[in-house]
């Protein structure tokens, strides 16, 4: 039996409560030779085998699902330290057509990646090549069971919902087909991130997306088995001579046992691969504070007042000063592209960073790159290089109705140089990269996918997204090129651009708008649990030093929303949840409008500024921060109602060590929970530390996994328990 066991936690709520439905542990977890062994069998089978190539598409009418005698093949490989690449190389006979297949079948994870590239080599214009699938393959379940489980995608914007990153399932039943698209060319804005376990019954196969734009994927049962076919929606289009373009990334990753070994599996193979790392190891997500509440986002910030703010934070271990929107001189117009307001910044970002380092801080600054507000210098010199809508409805030169054209050499190069420059003579830590417009644009479509579409001739469907999706990897990657210490931080009215490559180049330190502002902590405990299955950490902010929401904003990093001014001076962002007040302080009730435009309950604090209760929280973060890049597990069924409780685990198998947070809610009649803990290796002890109570006691791994009681007397209250193993 392998040493560590899998991680699966269960809670069952006692006091009279409906017992949560869950699966029982089970000791041990499948050696990393099962879970290659369905890798290996795949590969051979479809890989390396040109008639059923994993990949189809029509040419010039044709349906080419592997290719046939028309075409000329030739196969490469080469050894690189985390995998074997391979090179397979298709030529149509007749018009020249090329067909590349770079994959890569890594070493230390089940799985395997590719992209394919389409290259016309001859001298005349190629037949129309359309439905181009990146993936097109067949799976089949000894057991003859198909589920099929995924997370919903967020929600941009005003449009945010409390189920953003919930997790989903649906059963494949023969006949049935799941198809899933995102909205409007945003890669996890809709019903699904890009990424999917396929449950074949203790076995399976996770297949993930990387494609920054408009993908598709489909789910089709027969009686026999499931076809599965993803890559990028509405390709039709003919390539000029030498013209060349490539896909969606693919990535299956192969498990077996339970479902939760493969989500973990996955969780593992994007930190190494699909994050941004630094020293060969993935970053650490920032911790940063941001005075936007009060300040006005940086509308009404200086050099002076954010440098008076973020003293207040430095001896606290703050990493990052978080600059929003509103830091523009905007006595021309309106722009996102800059300049820099010299009134309030007299010595531009430079002399506001160079400060903020003598604070051991850096500084995060806001930018919205393909929607530039309007008065741009790009926009009133080079017009033309911004996509428009056809309909003749809407004035084409409106600002709101124009986005730039990172698919245009031109533009891009503009914009590249303009941002690498300004992040390297500015001295930016952080370049966040907000929008384009979302929900809140007042027209049916929302950007950019009606753009793309709209720009593209009727032979040539496809072709602005593809060139705009090249564009954006091609700028992130020469910032990054450029100022190799600079961090990406993605966002588009939340995380509305998760997949495979945008997420290889930054991070999230904003997932969602939902119920914003007011920092509601049971939305953050929900969207950790959905969400984490497959993208390691995501961020989100703090609006108070209270204990229960704190911990429910955690992650590897985290942003403080928190005003250490009150009561003096009140901040504009109400809480969505009441805290306890240093008596005689009292919790004020005020009207609270939220983005998407809704007036809700709001609460305003009136006590001093609890220094020292911030600082607790603060070392505690900072304690057990590196954790969550440990296995998730969920040890509770997924809620988003005040009467349950929701609680997870991340678990370190290398250090032997993990924490569990538990979470009563504010309507839960509930007072105690039995924790069942995996996890663990069967033969040893281990500690539990109680933090709240600074018990510790001894266990059995055997006794963990029978179960042990915790009670949580008060509602709206947490538990954070950390363990490790003894030798």
């Amino acid at each position: 039996m392998d040493r560590k066991i899998f991680v699966a936690l269960v809670i069952i709520l006692l006091a009279g409560a409906r017992q949560s439905s869950t699966v029982e542990p089970e000791f041990g977890r499948p050696s990393e030779s099962l879970w290659r062994a369905g890798l290996e069998q795949w590969v051979g089978a479809n890989l390396f085998d040109p008639e059923t190539s994993p990949f189809s598409f029509v040419y010039d009418g044709v349906v080419s699902r592997g290719v046939g005698k028309n075409w000329e093949i030739s196969r490469t490989e080469k050894e690189l330290e985390h995998g074997a690449q391979h090179q397979l190389v298709y030529r149509h006979r007749k018009t020249g057509l090329e067909v590349r297949c770079q994959a890569t079948v890594y070493k230390k994870h089940p799985a395997v990646e590719w992209v394919l590239g389409f290259k016309n080599t001859s001298l005349k214009t190629t037949p129309i090549l359309s439905e181009i699938q990146a993936l097109a393959t067949r799976f089949k379940s000894p057991g003859d069971l198909y589920s099929l489980h995924y997370a919903s995608g967020v929600h941009e914007g005003v449009s945010a919902k409390a189920g953003d990153f919930g997790p989903r399932k649906q059963t494949l039943e023969a006949g049935s087909t799941i198809q899933f698209s995102p909205l409007h060319g945003r890669p996890s804005w809709g019903e699904s991130l890009p990424f999917f376990n396929l449950d074949l019954a203790r076995r399976g196969v996770i297949v993930g997306i990387g494609w920054t734009g408009q993908w598709h994927a489909k789910f089709a049962r027969d009686s026999e088995s499931v076809s599965v076919e993803a890559g990028m929606e509405g390709c039709h289009l003919k390539l000029y001579p030498g013209e060349e373009i490539r896909t969606p990334r693919i990535l299956l990753l192969f498990w077996k046992g339970h479902r939760v070994h493969g989500q973990n599996l996955f969780r593992r193979i994007v930190l190494d691969h699909y994050h941004p790392h630094k020293d060969g190891k993935p970053i650490t997500m920032p911790f940063l504070t941001s005075s936007a509440a009060v300040y006005q986002e940086a509308f009404n910030a200086t050099e002076s007042n954010q440098v008076e703010f973020a003293q207040k934070f430095a001896n606290l271990g703050v990493e990052y000063l978080w600059l929003d929107v509103g830091w523009h001189d905007a006595s021309g117009g309106h722009t996102h592209l800059g300049p820099i307001d010299r009134k309030r910044f007299p010595g531009g970002f430079r002399s506001l960073s160079a400060k903020l380092k003598k604070l051991g801080m850096g500084l995060l600054v806001w930018a919205a790159p393909e929607f530039l507000g309007g008065s741009s210098w790009i926009e009133r010199e080079f017009p033309e290089l911004f996509l428009t809508l056809k309909d003749k409805n809407v004035d084409p030169e409106h600002p709101l109705f124009r986005i730039l054209n990172f698919g245009d050499k031109n533009a891009l190069g503009l914009i590249t140089d303009n941002v690498a420059t300004m992040v390297e003579e500015e001295g930016l830590g952080i370049y966040r990269q907000d929008g384009p417009i979302g929900a809140n644009l007042e027209y049916p479509q929302k950007h950019p996918l009606q753009w793309w579409r709209d720009a593209d001739k009727p032979d040539r469907r496809g072709v602005t997204e593809i060139r705009y999706v090249e564009g954006l990897y091609s700028f992130w990657d020469e910032l990054r090129r450029r100022n190799p210490d600079l961090v990406i931080d993605l966002c588009g009215g939340g995380a509305t651009r998760i997949d495979l490559e945008a997420m290889s180049r930054g991070v999230y330190l904003w997932r969602s708008d939902h119920n914003h502002p007011g920092f509601e902590p049971d939305g953050h405990q929900s969207m950790t649990y959905g969400v984490s299955s497959w993208v390691p950490s995501t961020g989100t902010a703090s609006g108070y030093p209270d204990r229960y929401s704190f911990r429910s904003s955690m992650n590897n990093g985290i942003a403080l929303a928190w005003n250490p001014y009150q009561p003096e001076i009140s901040q504009r962002w109400p809480l969505a949840f009441p805290v306890e007040q240093k008596p005689p302080h009292k919790l004020k009730k005020v009207p609270r409008k939220t983005v998407d435009g809704v007036e809700r309950v709001g609460y305003m604090v009136s006590e001093p500024f609890p220094w020292e209760r911030a600082r607790e929280l603060i070392a505690e973060f900072r304690r057990i921060r590196h954790f969550f890049y440990g296995d998730f597990y969920p040890l509770t069924p997924y809620s988003l109602t005040k009467d349950s409780w929701i609680a997870y685990q991340f678990h370190r198998e290398d250090l032997g060590q993990g924490i569990i947070l538990a979470f009563r809610r504010s309507e839960s009649e509930v007072k105690t929970g039995r924790l069942k803990l995996w996890g663990l290796s069967p033969d040893l002890r281990y500690e539990l530390h109680f933090e709240d109570h600074g018990r510790k006691q001894l266990f059995d791994a055997r006794e963990l996994a029978e179960g042990f009681e915790l009670t949580l007397e008060k509602r709206q209250s947490s538990r954070l328990i950390s363990y490790r193993e003894l030798k």
